[in-house]
């Protein structure tokens, strides 16, 4: 069921993201909800074990990817990939582990990370920024400026 309504609710992004008046704010409060979905989506497949595998999510500067395992890699199968509404970027990524480390992979039957910390989005034209916090429980949640 977790697993139905996160992929609604990226489904529902995009869709609102396609049909354009999306603009400022509502431009980053939408990425961010695609993001948080994304993470969601992720862990949830994780403690499903769906395919008999654990995800992650990599962050690119306008988008992020659910993958299968536990590396990412451009050439993976059976990804997911989601971009954020124009006019919004990544604009920091802290996890743990340090500046190189640009995904967060959920473990197999406790749903934790120990990729845990937070990503910020922002809106350039606004200034606006929406921060994403996961914690290494693989808690997520998200807060807007």
């Amino acid at each position: 069921m977790i697993i139905s309504i996160s992929i609604l609710a990226i489904v529902a992004t995009a869709a609102a993201a396609a049909m354009g008046g999306v603009r400022g704010r509502d431009a980053l409060v939408s990425s961010s909800e695609t993001i948080v979905s994304a993470l969601t989506t992720a862990r949830a497949n994780t403690l499903a074990a769906r395919g008999g595998m654990q995800y992650g999510v990599h962050f690119a500067s306008t988008s992020v990817t659910i993958f299968p395992g536990s590396v990412w890699s451009a050439t993976l199968t059976g990804t997911s990939t989601y971009r954020l509404i124009p006019g919004v970027e990544v604009s920091s990524l802290t996890l743990n582990g340090g500046p190189q480390v640009v995904d967060i992979v959920f473990d197999r039957l406790t749903g934790k990370t120990a990729r845990y910390g937070t990503t910020t989005l922002r809106a350039p034209a606004t200034g606006a920024t929406s921060t994403i916090m996961v914690e290494s429980s693989g808690s997520i949640s998200s807060r807007s400026r």
